[in-house]
């Protein structure tokens, strides 16, 4: 007869944990690593943290934005290790860590997670039995690779109406980025999370365009390095006075893939808002056939 070994678990609270401890300390023991998530994302100080210990290791550990401004808090991270899984571990760090949030403040904490990960099916048991909202789709990421450049046709510069020009990212004058931060400030006409000025210094300068248009940037298509080998393209955007223009976005879109292909850089991962129907039917007309992966980014969420 097997007998089940008994552990004792302590947990652990820290309200005070600055980004750069995480890392040396204690980055391998998230999940999705803290560090991956920097390179796309700004993350600051203090962060939260539970840590779940036995005699002679870390079992788990959860992280969570702790930035007293906001109303809503992401958990940033949540890993049980392997030795210790089907123990409650997970379900204890996800419930002192919202303790944790309501007691400071926060109205809302939030899950970000993909249907890819073996994970997933935790978050889905968290739905059912802890009153979080049932998981959303918000973003799509599709993974492509060099291997296709002789089967993709649409990679051709495309006509752009007069007066209009794509250009580098990093060679647009800085006056002009300036007016648009401002008139993007100022209107609140686009989501913050598609401005070109988000997480500023990890855009990749090699293939990230703009669109201009009588001294004005009127779109953008911005990209990120994930390595050396894989660029993501996760902000394309024109503004909605010129969306008549169909070819508008898959113009910015042709020029930066085309700089990957000359650069041979082999992988691509495209992000696609989940509400952009638009684009996911360009990607899935005009890309389909040389996609890889379809992996959906998915939220869930919990009233504190």
């Amino acid at each position: 007869m097997k007998i089940n070994k008994i552990v004792d678990y302590k947990f652990q609270l820290s309200t005070d944990l600055t980004l750069s401890y995480l890392l040396s300390e204690y980055d391998s023991y998230t999940f999705p690593r803290i560090s991956d998530k920097m390179k796309t994302m700004d993350i600051n100080d203090p962060l939260l943290a539970i840590l779940v210990k036995t005699d002679s290791k870390i079992a788990g550990m959860a992280v969570a934005e702790f930035d007293r401004s906001k109303k809503h808090s992401e958990i940033l991270s949540l890993l049980v290790d392997k030795e210790h899984r089907n123990r409650g571990l997970g379900s204890k760090l996800v419930n002192y860590i919202t303790v944790a949030l309501a007691k400071a403040g926060y109205r809302e904490a939030r899950i970000y997670f993909r249907s890819n990960w073996e994970s997933k099916g935790f978050i889905f048991k968290l739905v059912e039995k802890d009153k979080w909202t049932t998981p959303v789709t918000l973003m799509h990421i599709f993974k492509s690779s060099i291997n296709h450049r002789d089967e993709v046709r649409w990679t051709h510069d495309r006509h752009l109406p007069e007066g209009m020009q794509i250009v580098l990212w990093i060679d647009i004058d800085d006056r002009l980025k300036n007016d648009l931060e401002r008139h993007i400030r100022n209107e609140k006409i686009i989501p913050r999370f598609l401005a070109p000025f988000v997480n500023a210094e990890k855009i990749e300068t090699l293939n990230s365009v703009g669109l201009l248009y009588k001294s004005q940037i009127i779109g953008w298509n911005i990209t990120y390095r994930l390595d050396k080998d894989t660029i993501e393209y996760n902000n394309l955007f024109v503004r909605e006075e010129y969306r008549r223009h169909a070819s508008l976005p898959v113009a910015l879109l042709n020029r930066s893939v085309q700089i990957q292909f000359k650069n041979n850089i082999p992988g691509f991962i495209w992000l696609v808002d989940n509400s952009d129907r638009r684009m996911l039917n360009f990607i899935y007309r005009r890309i389909g056939p040389f996609i890889d992966s379809d992996v959906l980014v998915m939220q869930t969420a919990k009233k504190l």
